[in-house]
């Protein structure tokens, strides 16, 4: 618990530090602000506290639905929805609010694209983003870039290499939220941002440096939010190293082999090392003769967790099948 509220203060603290020592006028956050579709109350407030701040210098805002503000099955309203609200409410000029299956275009500017319901959704959605934009103009979505896993999971929609290059031969560009980890393609008209701050070692593992972005005509810049070699930074210590590690790295993983007689010190030594460490996040990522390590496991389990049954079956059953299964399914 400690550890989880040191974070929860590193990144609200860093967040609130970035919008306070900026000089631009204009914020754009594309998609998951929250990481889930409700959080907690006091979650809520530091973030609206933040950004009613922001506004009140008389700063824009243009708030875009992610993946995390959607939920199929949600009979409430999501807290991203009620911030967009609030803060509409309070400044109508200056709160731009692009919500689920939605798109807005400024006219000589950037479009922006919010998570939808489904791919095909987003399929139509691209194409009308694509008929408004103009060379070099972005375009702003919230999906994966060639992702064939994400393909068939509506939840976690995929942009294909065809239809990025669609914008680029129109010499626009693709800038993704949604991804962690920052990369490029197609000759830079494909950007992946990555998220600003990390929030786990998988995060940190791919990158060695987060970055906020500034948009100034067709030219994106980086800004510097988080580094592996910084404080609340990144460090890999063998576990046989670890209890005499002194680091202000706040992302730790413990890489390292050992016996399978070994397997209980490899714990013990996690364990001690983690009461008197202040870091957030400390991943066992030891290797035990004939185990298998989480870090191996595939990333597939996202999508497992996300399958539904019902839905699967009930695309292969006539409507009479289907109302037999779904009466055995009562029974359960």
């Amino acid at each position: 618990m400690q550890s989880q509220e040191l974070m929860r203060s590193y990144l609200f603290g860093s967040f609130r530090n970035l919008l306070e020592t900026t000089t631009e006028i204009r914020l754009l956050i594309q998609g998951d602000l929250f990481d889930e579709y409700e959080v907690a109350p006091r979650d809520w407030i530091d973030t609206y506290t933040i950004l009613s701040a922001w506004l009140v210098k008389g700063n824009s805002l243009i708030l875009v639905a992610g993946n995390h503000d959607d939920s199929p099955k949600a009979n409430r309203v999501s807290s991203f929805k009620v911030l967009c609200d609030v803060l509409k409410s309070q400044f109508p000029l200056l709160v731009t609010v692009v919500g689920v299956n939605g798109l807005s275009h400024e006219c000589g500017g950037s479009t922006y694209v919010a998570h939808c319901a489904n791919q095909d959704l987003f399929n139509t959605v691209l194409e009308q983003a694509l008929s408004l934009t103009q060379s070099g103009q972005h375009v702003f979505v919230h999906a994966n870039y060639d992702n064939n896993f994400a393909i068939e999971i509506d939840h976690s929609l995929n942009v294909s290499v065809e239809q990025a290059e669609e914008f680029k031969l129109k010499g626009a560009f693709l800038v993704f939220a949604h991804e962690h980890q920052s990369r490029t393609a197609l000759g830079g008209h494909v950007i992946v941002l990555g998220n600003q701050w990390p929030t786990s070692v998988a995060d940190c593992k791919g990158n060695d440096s987060k970055f906020a972005h500034v948009l100034s005509g067709s030219f994106l810049t980086k800004v510097e939010t988080w580094s592996a070699d910084g404080v609340n930074g990144f460090k890999e210590v063998d576990w046989r190293d670890l209890l005499a590690l002194e680091t202000e790295a706040s992302f730790i993983r413990v890489p390292g082999e050992a016996s399978r007689s070994e397997a209980a010190d490899v714990v013990n030594t996690i364990a001690k090392f983690r009461l008197r460490s202040p870091c957030f996040v400390i991943t066992n990522a030891v290797k035990v003769d004939g185990v298998i390590q989480a870090e191996e496991l595939p990333e597939a389990f996202e999508a497992a967790r996300q399958f539904d049954v019902m839905e699967f079956i009930a695309k292969h059953l006539d409507p009479e099948e289907l109302v037999v299964v779904k009466g055995l399914a009562q029974e359960e």
